[in-house]
């Protein structure tokens, strides 16, 4: 969470430090098990080991913190799926979306996203600023490279021809549904059972399925 922040007294940017990177690392575990509403500079305070009042001379209030915690955590996520950037050209367009699914959800393992996917449902509508970086950042961009790896497996003549951006949303929209009940287990293991490793082997196949693979009958059972 290594991001420039604002100094309450002055306004100016200031270097970000390990004790604001506690704070941050502190209010992301408060919101994420307790919510925004129910989470107190105190809880933030005690969980970074620090006292409300330093709180107070890094961040202005409750509302900076979970904005900076919200943005930082979504910016981390977003460089570290470049970074593992799928090869598509050197994958069948089958392959490349099993890939990508399969980044997608670990990356979704990860503590701290599992607390922005309970952030995101319950959240995010108050804070319109970051609900629109979440859907134009976090969300376009899965679904543009997503629609870009169907494209060329349509134009290859590996898939059938598919509206390739609708495909990708609903490709998205059923992982992130189930990442949202991956991070609540308690409530949701009646739908995904509790091998949780055969729930991810099972969706992604048939996700690739709705794809129409043509002349890929051994690639239906394939899994990574």
């Amino acid at each position: 969470m290594n991001v420039p922040f604002v100094g309450p007294a002055s306004g100016s940017l200031e270097p970000q430090d390990e004790r604001a990177d506690a704070i941050l690392a502190a209010a992301l575990v408060a919101f994420g098990e307790n919510g925004y509403a129910d989470t107190t500079l105190t809880d933030i305070a005690r969980g970074a080991g620090v006292s409300t009042s330093t709180v107070l001379r890094y961040f202005r209030s409750k509302d900076e913190i979970f904005r900076e915690v919200v943005r930082s955590t979504l910016v981390g996520s977003l460089s570290a799926r470049d970074d593992a950037a799928v090869p598509a050209q050197e994958l069948s367009a089958a392959d490349a979306v099993r890939t990508l699914a399969r980044r997608y959800w670990n990356t979704m393992e990860r503590p701290e996203l599992v607390a922005i996917v309970r952030l995101a449902i319950g959240e995010l509508p108050r804070f319109p600023e970051l609900a629109v970086f979440h859907a134009t950042e976090a969300l376009e961009r899965f679904v543009r490279t997503l629609e870009r790896i169907i494209e060329g497996g349509i134009a290859r003549g590996e898939l059938r021809p598919v509206d390739a951006r609708a495909a990708a949303r609903t490709i998205l929209a059923t992982l992130a549904a189930h990442a949202l009940w991956f991070a609540y287990p308690g409530i949701y293991a009646g739908i995904t059972g509790r091998d949780r490793e055969r729930a991810v082997a099972t969706t992604i196949e048939t996700l690739i399925q709705t794809l129409g693979p043509v002349a890929q009958t051994q690639a239906a059972g394939r899994v990574e």
